[in-house]
């Protein structure tokens, strides 16, 4: 997943593109999911909520599954909701 650096370039290149209202969706690794499948890095629902603060409104957070043929076990996932307000 982004390091710091790349979240903030990441939500300017969002925010550049997405609509008045426009929402962005984003299924990712779970911070509750230990490491071993996945990208390396987890991010926490602060982390969501320090990046998306200027012109968003994180609308929720919603704890999911993912499918795999990797795994038995199904990975947590994290499901954010986030408006652009501006």
């Amino acid at each position: 997943m982004f390091d710091r650096n790349s979240r903030v370039e990441y939500e300017k290149n969002v925010k550049r593109v997405l609509n008045k209202h426009g929402k962005l969706i984003i299924l990712a690794f779970s911070y509750l999911e230990p490491l071993g499948i996945g990208p390396s890095q987890r991010l926490a629902i602060q982390d969501y909520q320090s990046a998306f603060k200027d012109g968003w409104n994180i609308i929720g957070f919603e704890h999911e599954q993912f499918e795999t043929i990797v795994t038995k076990e199904a990975p947590k996932g994290l499901m954010t909701i986030i408006e652009k307000l501006e």
